[in-house]
């Protein structure tokens, strides 16, 4: 293993916040937004058709429609969930849903970068999707980021008719953003485990393109 592996595997080491939860060294976000525009909330839903009664913002924000953006020191991610009974327990589920859109992003990124190694073109793009989409969430599940940040809460609250009469729900939308540099140490730390995972499946080219592909993304 060569000397930049020996420093990913410390990097290994160090974590704050797990990749599939927040923990409470993660800033809270704050409750619901001070400026919320309401509707009359007299009118009842029909079978089929709910009413919206309630939302944190006049026009929805374009964030909830992009689930990553790379800034220039910044990473911002979002995630949704709908038709949700409780806000507080949406908010926690949307948050989750944008966890899970960093382990998209990490997984296009290492695909590129292996597409990019000599080793990684003895395998079709297809074999190495595979690879990656079938080991990537494992891997992540081990690996933690620090220093991810809650921004923004979108919501739109309903009454929607039920079982027993009307009822509320909610679809939010929650924006996380993480520094650039934590962003790049959760990537080499999934690398990291996918080599691990190519080695123990014995695969010796993909783990030799696993390494180039470290060296690839020390590049940028």
């Amino acid at each position: 293993m060569n000397t930049l592996f020996c420093r990913a595997m410390v990097l290994v080491l160090s974590s704050c916040v797990a990749i599939f939860g927040l923990s409470a060294c993660t800033k809270r976000a704050s409750n619901k937004p001070a400026q919320v525009q309401t509707f009359n909330q007299a009118v009842e839903p029909r079978m089929g058709q709910d009413v919206l009664v309630e939302r944190s913002q006049t026009v929805r924000p374009e964030w909830t429609l992009k689930p990553f953006v790379r800034q220039k020191e910044t990473v911002e991610f979002s995630g949704g969930v709908k038709g949700v009974a409780r806000y507080e327990v949406g908010v926690r589920q949307a948050k989750a849903a944008a966890l899970k859109n960093i382990v998209e992003a990490i997984g296009s990124d290492l695909t590129t970068a292996l597409k990019k190694t000599d080793d990684g073109d003895n395998y079709d793009g297809a074999t190495l999707q595979s690879f990656i989409s079938d080991r990537l969430t494992l891997a992540t599940r081990k690996i933690n980021i620090g220093g991810v940040t809650p921004t923004d809460i979108y919501y739109e609250k309903f009454k929607v008719l039920g079982p027993y009469g009307s009822e509320y729900r909610y679809d939010i939308d929650v924006r996380l953003q993480l520094d650039q540099r934590e962003y790049e140490i959760a990537r080499t730390r999934a690398l990291v485990e996918l080599r691990r995972a190519a080695q123990d499946a014995r695969m010796p080219a993909i783990e030799a393109a696993m390494e180039k592909a470290f060296n690839e993304l020390e590049k940028e």
